[in-house]
């Protein structure tokens, strides 16, 4: 197929103008390709318009042949760049990540041919007795009773909390914690329905039930709220030292220790954030930032929430983000310490990238902006070098 043909087709199907016949020519065209786990239509639609490929990527992508390997202890892949651009932005479900002054790609170097698997959903739930349950390998159906409140997994990387029938005459809170490790990530339902999102390294203490006129729980890490309101209970989240308060609401928290500050951002309703004698009342599309040096809040408005809540949505997504920021998410993601060798250039990354996405498929857009990359598997470690 000729590449005009092809930007051609790719327009058609935009503008809903595909015959039967087209649609047949470009599907052919695709699966040609033998990509493994590809899928046109979703890579069309998360290419987000992004239509036009250039001449010289589409004929290094057609003419690829398997990257040759070594079968020593390190293996080497040196691709052409376009290729590699191509490749990923066809095979991993995810759609342009660009960076300004692109500059050929050298080499990515990987530690043996057994891919880094993404994380996915894992957690270990402490009950009030001190037992300790790993979500992993419990069955869907019930995990455990405490009181009149029955826990049950409903679905791979899902629990829900329910009154089991049975009568309680005991007032007193059980306290139970939630833990996903890196490379992890859960999503709960607590018994008042509230439902709450986990990223990876995260951490929820909650009551089994809540009891009174206050409902309260405390986290580490990240997690996503979406709040059953009572109006006569309001719901709490304790993040370090900061309060965050429900007023009908959907809101993100961010409190890694190794990012540089905490950050709550509201997707629905109003929140009020309270630090020390600092408080605001948060509109959907604001954010908190708490610097950890000063405790000083400070409120920003406009933020982005599609890039904030992304990882909820299974996405990497990066806007204007530097290497840092970037790795510090595949980090927690990939369960891989990262480290740095040499001075780096200061460039900013834009896109989305499926978090599906083995890390070495995920590196090889970064090997196309011109960067090395050394994985100890046996380390757990990754080294990013400059390319002289």
């Amino acid at each position: 197929m000729e590449q005009e043909r092809l930007n051609l087709l790719i327009e058609k199907y935009h503008s809903a103008g595909l015959s039967t016949e087209e649609r047949e020519e470009l599907d052919n065209w695709f699966h040609e390709l033998s990509i493994p786990g590809s899928d046109i239509t979703e890579w069309i639609a998360e290419a987000n318009g992004e239509e036009v490929i250039a001449n010289e990527m589409f004929s290094d992508f057609i003419n690829r042949k398997e990257t040759p390997q070594r079968t020593s202890r390190l293996i080497y892949f040196k691709w052409a760049a376009a290729a590699v651009f191509a490749a990923c932005l066809f095979g991993a479900g995810y759609y342009l990540l660009t960076s300004k002054n692109i500059e050929p790609a050298k080499q990515t170097i990987v530690s043996n041919e057994k891919k880094i698997v993404p994380g996915g959903n894992k957690a270990i739930l402490t009950l009030a007795s001190g037992e300790k349950v790993i979500l992993e390998d419990v069955q869907k159906g019930s995990v455990a009773t405490q009181g009149d409140i029955a826990i049950n997994k409903i679905a791979d990387g899902s629990i829900e909390y329910n009154a089991s029938g049975k009568k309680d005459i005991t007032e007193e809170i059980a306290y139970n914690v939630l833990t996903t490790p890196v490379g992890g990530q859960y999503h709960i339902t607590l018994s008042d329905g509230t439902g709450v999102w986990l990223n990876a390294s995260s951490s929820i203490k909650y009551p089994s039930k809540f009891i009174g006129n206050q409902r309260k729980v405390e986290i580490t890490g990240e997690a996503y709220f979406e709040v059953t309101h009572n109006e006569s209970a309001p719901f709490r989240v304790l993040a370090g030292k900061q309060m965050v308060e429900d007023i009908g609401t959907a809101f993100n928290i961010n409190s890694y220790d190794n990012e540089p500050s905490l950050k709550t951002t509201l997707v629905e309703g109003k929140a009020r954030v309270t630090n020390n004698n600092e408080s605001f009342i948060l509109d959907p599309g604001q954010q908190t930032q708490l610097n950890p040096n000063d405790q000083k809040l400070r409120l920003v408005s406009g933020v982005d929430v599609g890039e904030v809540i992304a990882w909820r949505n299974g996405l990497f997504k990066f806007n204007n983000a530097s290497l840092p920021e970037v790795m510090r998410q595949v980090a927690r993601w990939y369960n891989v310490k990262v480290q740095y060798e040499g001075k780096l250039e200061n460039r900013k990354f834009n896109g989305e990238i499926a978090r599906k996405t083995s890390l070495q498929e995920m590196l090889e857009i970064f090997s196309y902006l011109n960067y090395e990359f050394i994985i100890d598997q046996q380390q757990q470690t990754l080294t990013i070098k400059q390319h002289n």
